[in-house]
């Protein structure tokens, strides 16, 4: 029984080692790929003096987003295609601005840029 076990431990050990190569990946498509075309951004403000905003981009051949708010807010935030995002802006004027990606962590030449202004006014609220 202790032979059968070692022929097994060794048999496993020899195909774990045979099918480790060091294959070489071929990864020449992605150099051929156009950056992502036809980005725009949705914009929808609520009429209810908050500030929220829901931004919704959209591109041809994109896979994921980075949206900058272009207020305070440091980092981009970043989603996959088909999703939207809100923030909440005070008064004001603001460059909101987009990238498309193609690919999934590949952030290489093929990406798209848009920006756009929006303008966050709050409605009078006083006595008549």
């Amino acid at each position: 029984m202790k032979i059968l076990k070692y022929i097994f431990s060794l048999s496993v050990v020899l195909l774990a080692l045979t099918t480790c190569s060091d294959d070489q990946k071929d990864i020449n498509f992605s150099t051929s790929v156009e950056a992502p075309s036809e980005l725009a951004m949705l914009f929808q403000v609520t009429q209810d003096n908050t500030g929220v905003v829901s931004i919704t981009p959209t591109a041809q051949g994109a896979v994921e987003f980075d949206i900058h708010f272009g207020d305070d807010t440091s980092d981009p935030v970043n989603f996959t295609n088909g999703q939207s995002t809100t923030h909440t802006y005070v008064e004001g004027t603001y460059t909101v601005s987009c990238r498309s990606l193609w690919s999934y962590r590949t952030r290489n030449n093929s990406r798209t840029r848009v920006s756009y202004f929006i303008s966050i006014t709050f409605k009078f609220r006083g006595c008549y």
